[in-house]
């Protein structure tokens, strides 16, 4: 692939989970169905972090969690920090570098310090700093008084106290009408049309928000039929031996709902994720007209998925299963791809991203990335030594629940620092229903025995042909954790209730795994 070096058309989603862009799926996303047909789908893309600003920063860094300092959504109260830590890169700032001129339209989410500009866009869209300052939602409030009063309204969940929670937010009758084709989409359009034509080579992302909670268009929810769908494999998971948090959000909130509910719900979902599609027909549309499709490489990327009702879930956060973490992304670059209309089934990061734009822009990183680039990918080539391995951080969506999981082909290892760990062999359990290492499936001692065993076993016990495995994905989990400077370290013993601790990671590191059998 020896193309001079291509314009770059981010298209930037929210909350879009990979299986809704997939033929068998129900939900209908023409445009980007034909896109995928002209172009590269990575069919194994994750999010480090089910969280919109940490997955976003990761995207914008190419550096996890851990590294870039953002753990939490940047406008809340609650965040750990409202900005990336010093000295972390974002790879705006080596386009810039290397040439390129950048605009920035829509939602930016990625710190509450800084606004694109500071980092080298043009702000396309308006941006503000709005760092938060501690309980602002109740200064200068009354008192509403909280009643129950009647049966629950079609479509909500009650939540004294707080305010219902509705499966959808209503509709507008055009697609001209959305907040983010007047935000985002629209404006974003307008700057294509200028940016091809300059001379430079230019980057511009165009980024959206969506999900259920999203005012959506009337008529793409109605070419849905809730009636027909079938509801996820998952959704009857009851998650008896899984962490109790999960169940509580299961059962106290969207639990509440009967199944033609939520069947109307992942309608409200599919339609937002067709509006989505609509948005990037226009864009694909406006690109074609300047005549520089062949010169640019367009992404079309979630930044973290939705449960969409999967174990009868909806949204995201601390439940750790694929579907939040699954998300699509599709290139295609008619002037330089090779071999289009390929699927790419290798393991990839959302922190690869990064390091493949600096490449294809003719210049290298000033900092380590967590990522490496898919440009081999996007010449039909295979990496040589490419990762067996994927890693996840979230601290937990505002409330902190410190959470690291590690994934290989066969198997999903949770750590849960709040609660006892996850298993999933995804070979025999793709829809990760079955905790192996729950401790009910195993015989325990009993605490504080007169005559407890002399010899030694991890705690909790499980079967014997699994602690092999357990030992081996909290080998990676650890090691993984060094390398990215994470701060899960603490040996204080009513905290660190990690059944193997920091030290089989770094025998991993330096290659004694022999040790781990």
């Amino acid at each position: 692939m020896d193309a001079p070096r291509p314009n770059i058309l981010i298209f930037l989603v929210d909350e879009m989970q990979f299986d809704v862009t997939q033929p068998s799926s129900p939900c209908q996303m023409p445009a980007l169905q034909k896109f995928a047909e002209e172009g590269v789908t990575f069919t194994r893309a994750f999010t480090p972090s089910p969280h919109c600003c940490p997955s976003r920063a990761t995207l914008m860094t190419g550096v996890y969690p851990s590294r870039h300092g953002i753990c939490n959504n940047v406008e809340t109260d609650t965040a750990h920090q409202f900005g990336l830590n010093p000295g972390v890169r974002t790879f705006a700032q080596d386009l810039i570098r290397a040439g390129y001129r950048l605009s920035y339209a829509g939602k930016w989410h990625l710190s509450n310090e800084e606004t694109p500009a500071d980092r080298g866009w043009n702000e396309v869209t308006s941006f503000a700093k709005k760092i938060p300052r501690g309980h602002r939602q109740w200064a200068g409030r009354t008192a509403k008084p909280v009643v129950l009063d009647g049966p629950r309204a079609h479509g909500h969940m009650v939540r004294p106290g707080w305010g219902d929670q509705v499966i959808n937010s209503g509709f507008v009758d055009d697609i001209l009408q959305t907040h983010y084709y007047q935000n985002a989409v629209g404006p974003g359009i307008e700057e294509l049309r200028r940016l091809t034509q300059e001379d430079d080579p230019w980057c511009l992302c165009i980024s959206t928000d969506m999900g259920p909670k999203s005012v959506g268009v009337r008529a793409l929810f109605e070419q849905y039929d809730p009636s027909t769908f079938d509801l996820p494999p998952n959704f009857h998971d009851k998650m008896e031996d899984k962490p109790n948090i999960y169940r509580r959000i299961r059962e106290q909130v969207w639990g509440q709902l009967s199944l033609a509910e939520v069947r109307e719900g992942m309608a409200s979902y599919f339609a937002n994720c067709s509006l989505e599609d609509c948005y990037f027909k226009r864009i694909l549309q406006a690109l074609e007209e300047t005549g520089k499709a062949d010169d640019t490489l367009v992404l079309f990327i979630s930044d973290h998925g939705d449960y969409n009702f999967a174990h009868g879930l909806q949204y995201m956060g601390i439940p750790p299963f694929r579907e939040a973490y699954h998300v699509p992304v599709v290139a295609r670059w008619p002037g330089g791809l090779v071999a289009p209309g390929r699927t790419v089934d290798h393991l990839v990061s959302l922190s690869d991203i990064a390091p493949t734009l600096i490449e294809l822009a003719g210049t290298t990183p000033e900092d380590a990335k967590s990522g490496r680039s898919l440009v081999p990918f996007l010449k039909n080539e295979t990496p040589s030594n490419w990762r067996d391995d994927l890693f996840f951080q979230t601290n937990g969506n505002e409330v902190y629940y410190t959470q690291r999981i590690a994934m290989t082909d066969r198997y999903k290892y949770v750590y849960n620092a709040f609660d006892y760990d996850e298993l999933y062999d995804l070979e025999k359990d793709s829809g990760e229903l079955v905790n192996l290492i729950h401790p009910s499936r195993y015989p325990q001692p009993e605490p504080f025995a007169e005559t407890p065993e002399q010899d030694v076993h991890p705690l909790p016990r499980i079967a014997p042909q699994l602690e092999p495995v357990r030992r081996e994905m909290m080998s990676r989990i650890w090691a993984f954790a060094i390398q990215e400077n994470d701060t899960i370290f603490s040996g204080f013993a009513p905290i660190a209730v990690a059944t193997y601790g920091p030290m089989v990671g770094l025998e991993w590191m330096q290659g004694d795994r022999n040790a781990q059998t």
